[in-house]
């Protein structure tokens, strides 16, 4: 069960890593969960469940509503992941858990039509800026070779400052991009160990939509009248 949630949710990123995926549990009979040393029976309900990634290796299955509802689990080492679509099955050997997996999953893919568009951009500049700084008197004084203190008075003086200062200048761009729909639905069954008997379901679903730009002029700058680019520092 717990790698059902975890191989669901790492096939909806298709091989990326983000942080949860939500999705529900429906059990129909009455099963067991590893939790540490304990075991923790899930009762007949309809559950939310969370998966959260905590590293390539280990996951945590949080179902709300169960005694114990945080989970901890590894993939198998010799696991790897489909990328898209497909079935997989798992043993309770394989899970280290009481229960045997089928995982079923689909990923689709739509594209909008091409679009155009001009859209803000900058470019940020570095301006060296100084000043004269006053810096006030002040009495110095050191030992000599004979070992004598010997004091003087620094007068009071000026001395220029520079620093760098960045500008940013906003202007625009062309753009051709297009939007990017990914959905992916899985499905997994829990089943008692070397049987046909489902115990439980899980139904995920995961939705993502991107812009993929195709093409993008360069950014045209609004400089401020009678002043360009300055030197950079």
């Amino acid at each position: 069960m717990k790698h059902l949630l975890i191989i669901a949710f790492a096939l909806t990123l298709g091989g990326c890593y983000q942080k949860t995926v939500q999705g529900e549990l429906s059990v129909h009979e009455s099963f067991n969960l590893k939790k540490g040393r304990k075991l923790i029976t899930i009762n007949p309900n309809e559950y939310s469940a969370k998966l959260s990634l905590k590293d390539k290796r280990k996951f945590r299955l949080v179902i709300d509503g169960v005694k114990g509802k945080k989970f901890t689990f590894k993939f198998p080492r010799q696991f790897s992941l489909p990328r898209r679509n497909g079935t997989l099955k798992l043993n309770a050997r394989d899970l280290n858990q009481p229960v045997d997996v089928e995982l079923n999953f689909n990923t689709s893919t739509s594209t909008s039509p091409v679009e155009r568009m001009r859209e803000q951009c900058s470019r940020t500049f570095y301006d060296r800026v100084c000043r004269m700084e006053r810096v006030p008197g002040r009495r110095i004084c050191r030992t000599d070779s004979n070992g004598r203190r010997v004091c003087r008075n620094e007068p009071p003086r000026t001395r220029r400052v520079c620093r760098s200062v960045p500008r940013t200048v906003y202007g625009d761009r062309e753009v051709t991009f297009r939007t990017v729909d990914t959905e992916t639905n899985f499905i997994a069954d829990l089943f008692k160990p070397r049987s046909s008997n489902i115990v439980a379901t899980f139904n995920g679903r995961e939705f993502r939509t991107k812009r993929e730009v195709i093409n993008s002029s360069a950014c045209r700058l609004n400089y401020p009248v009678n002043r360009g680019p300055r030197r950079r520092f």
